[in-house]
């Protein structure tokens, strides 16, 4: 049953999730802020330097973290200040700081296992509070205040509670703001060495197949602050694609979060230096690598963030679009604790799919292409918006099952996102009906069955008694005149086959437990509206499609090619047509 503090989380959760709709006044958002634990003040007479106006400012202090927002009316914010006790407030440079030179001590080798060595030196900390644009602007500063640029709070109040969580949950003398600092440069070295060993790997680079994904100090895009992971971009492979609404390219990200639990906190920088990281080096082959430090440098003030006298929290994956996974991959690698999405565009499908395991779609933009998904191996997918991470190196494990997903849903979208698009049971088809129509055995005809079942002898087919010695040429014999004798039959009653029509039926056939990946892997069947058949075995291997199997006709082969291309099932087809 749950608990109080689950209720209590769980109303707190609904209520900032739509709080973004809320009308922009200083009233509100100092509830807001009180109701995240934290002090405010108003000031009604505060001149701003810049304009030399007055306004109304209101600030919002924690331990570590303070707030400012100015108003020229209670509706209006004019300017947004952020500032942290242990940040120097002075521009960085975000090149230098994620250099090898300032985030690496030292690189040795034993044995097969490379020991890099993290420096976390405090005047080497680069945070998402510090980084600065261009301009020499604070990056955290500007999307406050474009959070409350128009007439609602959008993403503000989401943003405040990333920031009173750091703050709240820090142990006492101690800054979780700088351990999460810690915990990204921790990430970037192991970004670092990846694209050592592959440095002409534009997917590496790009964290669109890397271990972790590429390192991003708040999403300016989304205007959300904090530690993110870039992981995947869909529909990046060709310029060549429709002008549609599901060709648009997405980004998804996934944002680093300090939050409540039940459970007792952990060091995560600690835990993670017993873990092998194995990314891959240029021909594929998967390395050994242990990233470590010096003593406690990972903790800032030497303060411990986890035992006793420290507040309860953990850390939390959460990605900017739900994801629908297998059920059985979180099971299998031990993601327990996870967040549900409501809506998603892509619900209507799982749903079906985790109800009769077959489905038909009919398209309105191939009326004579019958389309079938075939999930009778795997049909409970779950729609995951975040996930609390049991360690860091779990991201690793996670992010290739993730990419895969992602992939799947990409392909779904393009046949579900049609003007018009049918699902249904595969088994409530035409074929059915029919089955289920035909007419019913009479009484007599049973009797006659069970008669010739008696007698070991069915249209002339011999019945094995396993009480009965049975001579192996005999039965053979008896096979072959059953065999011309059937042969006879169907010449005599031969019937004309009827020619199948365009189809496509993709089977997600198996996810591959015993590789470091979790590879997908699928069946293709069907045959082009010019007659062209495609049978075809393939895979997706940390979100990139490779084909496999015996089958290397040219249409099967395109088709994949195609697909790995374009990310969509109708363009695939018609590409082989």
């Amino acid at each position: 049953m749950p608990s109080y503090n689950d209720y209590l989380h769980e109303s707190s959760k609904l209520l900032y999730e739509y709080s973004p709709n809320f009308q922009i006044s200083i009233d509100l958002i100092q509830k807001l802020a009180q109701h995240l634990k934290l002090d405010t003040f108003v000031d009604s007479e505060v001149q701003d330097p810049d304009t030399n106006q007055l306004v109304k400012r209101l600030s919002i202090a924690g331990s570590l973290l303070l707030v400012d927002i100015d108003f020229k009316d209670p509706h209006t914010v004019t300017k947004v200040s952020l500032a942290s006790g242990n940040h120097s407030t002075s521009a960085v440079n975000t090149a230098s700081s994620q250099s090898e030179l300032n985030s690496v001590i030292s690189t040795t080798k034993i044995d097969n296992t490379t020991i890099v060595r993290v420096n976390f030196l405090e005047e080497n900390v680069l945070s998402f509070l510090n980084i600065r644009n261009a301009d020499e602007k604070s990056v955290a500063e500007i999307i406050l205040k474009e959070n409350l640029k128009g007439s609602k709070l959008g993403n503000f109040p989401l943003n405040l509670r990333y920031l009173a969580n750091l703050d709240r949950l820090s142990p006492q003398e101690g800054d979780l703001v700088l351990y999460l600092d810690n915990i990204a440069k921790y990430l970037e070295v192991i970004h670092i060495q990846e694209c050592k060993l592959t440095p002409e790997d534009e997917n590496i680079k790009s964290g669109q197949s890397s271990l972790i994904g590429k390192l991003m100090y708040n999403d300016e895009e989304a205007n959300e602050l904090g530690v993110f992971l870039h992981f995947w971009k869909s529909y990046n492979k060709t310029n060549k694609l429709p002008q549609v609404d599901y060709f648009k390219p997405q980004s998804f990200v996934g944002r680093l979060s300090v939050i409540e639990s039940n459970a007792p906190a952990k060091d995560y920088l600690r835990e993670s230096t017993k873990a092998l990281w194995e990314p891959k080096d240029a021909n594929g082959n998967f390395l050994e690598y242990k990233i470590t430090f010096d003593d406690e440098k990972h903790l800032p003030k030497g303060v411990p963030v986890s035992g006793p006298n420290t507040r309860n929290w953990q850390l939390q994956f959460s990605f900017n679009r739900p994801v629908y996974l297998p059920k059985e991959v979180l099971e299998f690698l031990g993601f327990d604790d996870f967040e549900v999405a409501e809506d998603h565009e892509l619900k209507d499908i799982f749903e079906a799919i985790e109800q009769f395991k077959v489905v038909d779609l009919t398209l309105d933009s191939h009326p004579n292409v019958a389309f079938q998904l075939n999930h009778s191996s795997f049909s409970s997918f779950i729609p995951v918006s975040a996930v609390t991470l049991p360690s860091l190196n779990s991201i690793s494990k996670l992010l290739p099952p993730l990419r895969n997903s992602i992939v799947y849903s990409t392909w779904l979208t393009s046949l579900v996102l049609q003007t018009q698009c049918q699902i249904s049971d595969a088994y409530s088809t035409e074929a059915k009906k029919q089955r289920d129509t035909r007419p019913e055995l009479t009484e007599d005809e049973l009797l006659g069955i069970n008669s010739m079942a008696e007698n070991n002898t069915y249209v002339g087919v011999q019945i094995l008694d396993s009480n009965t010695n049975t001579d192996l040429e005999d039965f053979l014999k008896q096979e072959d005149e059953d065999e011309n004798m059937d042969k006879d039959n169907g010449e005599s009653k031969a019937v004309t086959p009827v020619e199948q029509g365009p189809f496509m039926e993709l089977c997600f056939d198996d996810v591959d437990f015993t590789t470091k990946e979790l590879e997908f892997q699928f069946v293709v069947d069907g045959k082009t509206q010019s007659g062209k058949p495609i049978q075809k075995n393939f895979s997706l291997q940390n979100g990139q499609t490779v084909g496999t199997g015996l089958a290397d006709d040219l249409p099967s082969v395109n088709f994949v090619k195609a697909l790995s291309l374009g990310e969509d099932l109708l363009l695939a087809l018609d590409v082989v047509n």
